[in-house]
């Protein structure tokens, strides 16, 4: 994952709708501001399946105030690349980048 560290900083990670997800899943020391790395398996050969639109983890950042405007949190993949596999056969990942809005920005 990726993100303007001149505008958030990450705190921590927050709900997770994805079985087994703790903070242990996310890279505490992240190689570059602005960055964090996940890994997370199953333990099933046949994985996981959820319903579309289902938030798999949320995370907790702080608005700098010398961040303008809303900032986004995108799937990345530097520095570690995305995959998702079933049974050892890669499929599809589609992922939705997030926005965290500034309230200072709001009137």
């Amino acid at each position: 994952l990726r993100w303007d560290p001149a505008q958030l900083v990450f705190l921590e990670f927050g709900a997770a709708d994805l079985p087994g997800v703790t903070a242990d899943n996310f890279g505490i020391s992240p190689p570059a501001p602005g960055t964090l790395t996940f890994s997370w398996d199953s333990g099933r050969s046949a994985g996981v399946s959820l319903k579309d639109g289902v938030a798999i983890f949320t995370l907790c950042f702080e608005v700098l105030a010398s961040g303008k405007g809303d900032a986004t949190v995108v799937f990345d993949d530097q520095p570690t690349p995305r995959e998702v596999t079933v049974d050892a056969v890669v499929k599809n990942f589609v992922a939705k980048d997030g926005v965290v809005r500034n309230p200072g920005d709001r009137e």
